[in-house]
């Protein structure tokens, strides 16, 4: 995740779209780790392409034992069928016993939540 994440800057940086995050430091098991670390590349990878966003921001946050990770933008996508990349999200977060939700309200927000 953490080299997602810095994947994620220089791309996000590269297209002029000011990006911001916010992790909490904790080891997360492997395949945890794993699975976020794909929602966050297929995330930046879709707002690259379709979002016309210039504003990202991501947060991860552990209250108790569940993990929160939020990805928004502020592009102007719109509710449309769900491509491979959402559908593998889904997947993974399924995978591990969580909840993914996908808001086009005000930019395209990601909300994954994971029983750690």
């Amino acid at each position: 995740l953490a080299s997602e994440l810095a994947n994620a800057k220089t791309l996000l940086n590269s297209v002029d779209v000011a990006f911001h995050y916010t992790v909490q430091e904790r080891t997360l098991p492997a395949h945890v780790d794993s699975a976020l670390a794909f929602i966050v590349r297929e995330a930046v990878t879709n707002l690259v392409k379709h979002a016309n966003a210039n504003r990202c921001q991501i947060t991860l946050e552990v209250e108790g034992n569940q993990l929160t990770l939020a990805i928004k933008d502020n592009g102007n996508s719109k509710q449309a069928p769900e491509g491979n990349g959402l559908k593998g999200m889904r997947e993974r977060v399924s995978q591990l016993s969580g909840d993914i939700c996908f808001d086009c309200k005000n930019g395209f927000n990601i909300t994954v939540k994971v029983p750690l």
